[in-house]
């Protein structure tokens, strides 16, 4: 009998060397889309992998589900499902091979690169036509009349209540030694906030939040311009800023004030099997006087 297994259970046996031969897997990760969707139910054998497998894989202590796309002595060139280009060569332990699916997944197997190409460009179609779309309708949205200024110790209660009415400890504002509090406000009501820490002639924006019922009106882009200005006040020459990949509202509100993306991913996207979703981009804003 073939037990149907969580990918947890499947990573601790494989981690102990007690893996079987078939095993059956509830799929929670969302790699593998669109050829499978979270919660699938897929077959896995324990054998060599040949190109067009769907392989799981353990990398860096955790599961990762990738396309073969060849195979080389004990390496594999890896893909993912939507991908524009290979993750590499690798040799990471294979957990086992995906023996069951719908006809997608049977195309895909003898035709993995043009499947993952074709399933990118697809993807940045859909994208771009949403994105299109959004930014429409945002640039029919009426720009309302923020203003911004420096937050001091008498904000502290309204900075708190910033974040849907509660008052949790690590909302607090910043020691004015250690950052610059930067609040948005409309109507004489503080509706977002930003954090300017300087270090020098150099400066790291953090925590660009505008509250969820005035989003889309511009307030992200006063936040970002009102800390410029804290700059050149300061004779700061530098700000970098770490932004999500996938956040098109903050990327387009530093862009717009003059940030410039440096070419460096940070965080999650140092693992070469890292979602895109989670990757950081740096941005930086460089004074015309430096």
């Amino acid at each position: 009998m073939v037990e149907t297994l969580t990918e947890a259970k499947l990573l601790e046996l494989a981690q102990r060397g007690d893996l079987p031969s078939r095993s059956r897997i509830t799929l929670s990760s969302r790699q593998l889309r669109p050829t499978f969707s979270t919660g699938a139910v897929l077959e896995l054998a324990r054998r060599s992998a040949a190109a067009g497998d769907i392989v799981c894989a353990v990398f860096a202590g955790r599961l990762v589900w990738r396309r073969v796309i060849a195979v080389r002595g004990d390496e594999l060139l890896l893909r993912r499902e939507i991908a524009p280009f290979p993750d590499g060569w690798f040799t990471a332990m294979v957990v086992g091979c995906v023996d069951n699916g719908p006809l997608l997944h049977r195309f895909a197997s003898r035709f993995p690169v043009a499947w993952t190409l074709s399933a990118w460009w697809s993807a940045w179609a859909l994208t771009g036509g949403l994105n299109l779309a959004r930014s429409v309708r945002v640039k029919l949205r009426p720009r309302l009349a923020f203003t911004t200024r420096v937050l001091g110790s008498e904000d502290e209660m309204a900075f708190r209540q910033l974040y849907d009415g509660s008052a949790p400890s690590s909302h607090s504002l910043p020691k004015p030694d250690t950052a610059i509090a930067i609040g948005l406000f409309y109507r004489s009501e503080l509706v977002g906030s930003m954090f300017v820490n300087p270090s020098g002639r150099s400066a790291i924006c953090l925590s660009l939040y505008v509250a969820p019922a005035l989003r889309g009106h511009g307030g992200g882009f006063v936040l970002v311009r009102a800390a410029v200005e804290e700059a050149r006040k300061r004779n700061i020459k530098t700000l970098t800023c770490q932004v999500a990949f996938r956040n098109f509202a903050s990327m387009g509100a530093f862009r717009r004030v003059g940030f410039i993306p440096t070419g460096r991913w940070c965080g999650a996207a140092q693992d070469p099997f890292a979602a895109s979703e989670n990757q950081l981009l740096e941005l930086m804003w460089i004074a015309e006087d430096y």
